[in-house]
């Protein structure tokens, strides 16, 4: 085809296949010129956004919104639309244009492979299972039709096939770095840990959407091999880094000396459960220059020659189950506990109820969401049950509640009618190193999956985990009582997704025993 020039209209045959020899730039020229003569073009309109780079958010919804008006029965138009709907995290939104696009050509190659993408990611995974199956047939060599398939197959607990749809997809692509993330999850929950970290390590790979990023320190990785001074830095949230921390004394065996960067809020907790090791502080968005300076104030004495994510110690240290000690690790500071000591109201709070001591029990039912990450939000919001459900705990007989919270008690619907009937620290929890002092004073803690059931279990104190129907793999398969992690944990799983009434009154039950129990005893 001749190259379009003065004299010749440019078409949207010529921008699709500049789009298709991979040249956006030309493809936008085209449909730019073409859209000048006939605006309502549709087609042009679709192969527009298709040009657009990322930074142009607001022209390419545009062209999305202009394509799908001027060509409704187009499901390219709709496809791409939900692509871009993708793009900015609106997986709601990309649900419903592929849904308008596989009706209108339930045999459309990329309204399949988005949409069996969609479908999973919005947590249809039967129906995401089925598109894929489709896709598959039509098109046997298109890897979403496997990618999706896996994953969705592995949520289902069908891990089986999973792994076989796992294999498959693994053979079509060159980036295998998304398919380990998510296979390392299953991998994780059946225990088979030798498999499961290498995979873990992709997660800073560019194609990975882990929610978490690598800090570019100067400085060589450790090897695994001794060391005269490693520096290890959190790179994950508070309740992994507290998890990860568990092999801290496993790197201290092969290294002369070991620093670890973390938050602030971290920094008091570490220093006093590492006496042997070096805390400095880290900001969660450090950059070259944080990090630079990080290295320097850890090597002042001792100059750093590698460094490690935290969350790496654990192909170095954990993989065979026996190699998880399970028994506590962690502890608060001195100051963290004369901080309480010194709060009468806190010491009110061992009361007598018929003559016993009565039982001080934590309750935490809400898990903070990862702003922006959709995928994070919907694990949050899976996690998180309304403040009424966990209330069910506060009235028995014999049971003192705390809000193991740093959000005031008030802040939560329903917190005002429980004003004075459960204990609200809320505004002095300022670290974890305050939280775990707090913690050590409780005869247990109940709590959704989140990082203060990771601190308790760390310290050996006793922790009932309430786990939503598809908890975190880190607690293994469903239905797990114990956790091979903590000592101290005893898990809860909820029989179906949402449902936290039977959830909760099972550990009704089990609380109410568990204060007989102390009755019983006190009175022996």
């Amino acid at each position: 085809m001749a190259e379009p020039g003065i004299h010749q209209m440019p078409t949207c045959e010529d921008a699709l296949a500049a789009l298709n020899n991979g040249d956006r730039a030309r493809c936008g020229e085209l449909a730019v010129a073409i859209l000048a003569h006939d605006l309502d073009n549709g087609l042009a309109h679709t192969l527009r956004d298709a040009s657009l780079t990322d930074e142009w958010v607001a022209l390419a919804a545009a062209h999305c919104a202009a394509a799908c008006r001027n060509s409704p029965l187009n499901p390219q138009a709709w496809v791409h639309r939900a692509m871009f709907y993708e793009r900015v995290d609106r997986h709601d939104k990309a649900l419903d244009c592929s849904r308008r696009a596989l009706a209108l050509d339930p045999l459309h190659i990329d309204a399949l492979a988005v949409g069996t993408q969609n479908f999973r990611v919005n947590e249809l995974f039967d129906e995401a299972i089925a598109l894929a199956e489709r896709l598959r047939q039509i098109a046997p060599d298109h890897p979403s039709g496997y990618i999706n398939a896996a994953i969705a197959l592995q949520y289902l607990e069908r891990y089986e096939e999973a792994d076989a749809m796992f294999a498959l997809a693994t053979e079509m692509v060159e980036d295998r770095g998304h398919l380990d993330w998510e296979h390392f999850h299953s991998l994780l929950a059946r225990q088979h840990f030798a498999e499961a970290w290498p995979k873990y390590e992709t997660r800073f790979k560019p194609s990975v959407n882990s929610g978490v990023t690598d800090f570019p320190f100067d400085c060589p990785r450790w090897s695994g091999a001794g060391s005269d001074h490693v520096l290890v830095y959190g790179e994950q949230g508070l309740g992994d880094q507290i998890m990860f921390a568990s092999a801290i004394a496993d790197l201290q065996a092969n290294c002369a000396q070991v620093t670890l960067a973390v938050h602030e809020i971290l920094a008091g907790l570490f220093r006093a459960s590492f006496p042997g090791v070096s805390v400095v502080t880290m900001p969660a968005d450090s950059g070259v220059r944080e990090c630079a300076d990080v290295l320097a104030r850890a090597g002042a004495v001792r100059k750093v020659d590698s460094v490690l994510a935290i969350g790496s110690l654990m192909s170095r240290f954990r993989n065979r189950r026996d190699a998880f000690p399970g028994t506590p690790y962690l502890r608060p500071s001195e100051a963290a506990r004369d901080f309480w000591r010194r709060r009468p109201d806190w010491a009110e709070g061992n009361k007598q109820v018929r003559g016993q001591r009565a039982l001080r029990v934590g309750i935490c039912w809400a898990s903070n969401p990862s702003m922006g990450r959709f995928a994070g939000s919907m694990r949050a919001r899976h996690k998180t049950m309304a403040l009424a459900e966990m209330l069910r705990l506060v009235d028995i007989d014999g049971v003192v509640p705390v809000a193991i919270t740093n959000v005031p008690l008030t802040a939560f619907e329903g917190g005002d009618a429980v004003a004075g009937r459960v204990i609200d620290i809320s505004a002095d929890l300022l670290s974890l190193d305050r939280t775990a002092a707090v913690l050590e004073q409780l005869d247990l803690l109940v709590t959704v999956d989140t990082g203060v059931a990771h601190l308790a279990g760390a310290m050996g104190v006793p922790v009932w985990i309430l786990l939503n129907r598809r908890g975190d793999y880190r607690w293994g398969e469903w239905g797990a009582q114990s956790s091979y992690w903590y000592d101290s944990a005893r898990l809860y799983w909820q029989d179906t997704l949402g449902d936290w009434t039977g959830l909760i009154d099972r550990v009704r039950q089990d609380l109410v025993r568990k204060v007989e129990d102390q009755r019983v005893g006190e009175c022996a």
